[in-house]
């Protein structure tokens, strides 16, 4: 009997250790996955069935190996790529906004699917799982690494028959068209003619659009003359780049310069194609407060049911063409200086020539049960017409709460060359469409 012949080599030991980290880790994704949509599920933001399948079919670990498994699996966005700077430019996106957009979507076995942004790939492997075996998914991006990326994670994880493409986005890709649908996972401002042309008569896109800092993930169907909207969510994406990207600023509105005293910024931020008077701006807050008071309320502010002030923010986007969003520091708040509802920069402000004005929520206190939570809006303005603007932001409000609190807006795109009738309606001019806006 030879002995060495019942011994394991180290190499041997190395291998069945290796094949048992790759099966508990199998183990561990499955649960994890099988978890997070569980919650989408439950808290209806995935409610396609087909979806809901890939979802929990697809590793998302794989697509984004600078997360931890739990981080791979937890409802957040996973920063893929920054700039020299810092500034992140690639993600993958929350698995709540990945799950509703393709709900939107409404992929059907044999489609032929175009993605713009390609980010990790881990979208264009849903697609994939979607279309089927009988349907096709290309997928672009103007970044040669992020393709390159993207390309790989899909062999890898089995589904190397979506064709990736190094190409801008604006052009969409003719060489596999026409598309059944188009999904853009980039924040754009405007709708390209490519992207009309490659799709089929009754397709449909999903894409986040921009319009004076708001962002909105909208689902379009082509009609006849326009895309028309079918489904509106808010929701942040990094912005496209390449033929497509826009022009966007902060303005700041104040900033401390002295040395020994701490900063306090105050920024507002602007879209390409509104007009700033920046100095003007910069000496707003030479200017008193004005206060006021809208009448109009919010219900369950601070708890789990809060009531959405989106739709009201979208009234106010298409309403008042200075719409914007302003941001403070934490040393801003903390000082007095101005107070914000909500963190970070997603604060519904609006400017005109040197005066801004800006939404906050203040308690009510009103002796009736159903008031408890109940937040009102107030208006407060700095600049030389400061009491003006508030006043007619605080009406824009008014009108909202009055005549369109319980109606949902239709956003249509519509061509140059476009002969419909536009009256009645918020029209705002890009380079490519003309955007339309009607509550009705």
């Amino acid at each position: 009997m030879n002995l060495d012949a019942t011994k394991t080599t180290d190499a041997e030991t190395t291998d069945i250790a290796q094949i048992t980290d790759t099966v508990q880790t199998a183990d561990t994704a499955q649960r994890l996955r099988d978890k997070l949509i569980d919650d989408l599920v439950s808290r209806q933001q995935v409610q396609n069935l087909q979806v809901e399948a890939a979802m929990r079919a697809v590793p998302r670990h794989i697509f984004v190996p600078e997360a931890s498994i739990d981080e791979a699996y937890a409802d957040q966005v996973v920063i893929t790529k920054r700039d020299e700077k810092g500034k992140a430019i690639s993600s993958a996106s929350a698995p709540w906004i990945v799950g509703l957009m393709l709900d939107w979507l409404d992929v059907r076995p044999g489609h032929r699917v175009l993605e713009i942004g390609a980010g990790t790939g881990y979208n264009a492997a849903l697609l994939a799982h979607l279309v089927g075996e009988s349907g096709s998914v290309t997928t672009v991006d103007v970044d040669q690494d992020t393709a390159d990326r993207a390309r790989a994670a899909l062999v890898g994880s089995g589904y190397a028959q979506v064709n990736v493409v190094c190409g801008d986005g604006e052009l969409g890709f003719l060489a596999d068209a026409p598309y059944d649908r188009i999904i853009v996972t980039v924040g754009v401002a405007d709708f390209p003619r490519a992207w009309w042309d490659q799709l089929t008569t009754d397709g449909r896109l999903v894409v986040p659009l921009r319009v004076r800092g708001s962002q909105r993930v909208i689902a379009f169907d082509r009609r006849d003359t326009c895309w028309q909207s079918t489904a509106i969510e808010f929701g942040g994406f990094m912005p496209i780049r390449g033929m497509g990207a826009q022009s966007l600023g902060s303005v700041v509105l104040y900033k401390t310069a002295e040395a020994d005293v701490e900063t306090h910024d105050v920024t507002l931020e602007v879209d390409e194609g509104q007009v700033v008077d920046r100095k003007a701006l910069s000496r707003a807050f030479e200017y008193p407060k004005i206060e006021v008071e809208t009448g109009v309320r919010l219900s369950n502010v601070g708890t789990r049911d809060e009531e959405s002030s989106e739709w009201l923010q979208l009234w106010l986007t298409y309403s008042m063409s200075g719409y914007s969003y302003i941001g403070a520091t934490d040393e801003a708040i903390a000082s007095g200086l101005i107070k914000l509802p909500y963190r970070f920069h997603y604060n519904p402000a609006v400017f005109e020539k040197g005066s801004f004005a800006y939404l906050t929520l203040q308690p009510t206190v009103e002796p009736t049960l159903e008031a408890q939570g109940r937040h009102q809006f107030v208006i407060c303005a700095h600049g030389p017409d400061a009491a003006g603007l508030a006043e007619r932001v605080a009406e824009q409000v008014r009108i909202w709460d009055r005549d369109y609190r319980n109606v949902r807006p239709c956003i249509e795109a519509h061509y140059s060359d476009s002969s419909a009738q536009l009256e009645n309606r918020f029209v705002i001019e890009k380079k490519h469409v003309r955007l339309v806006a009607s509550w009705s």
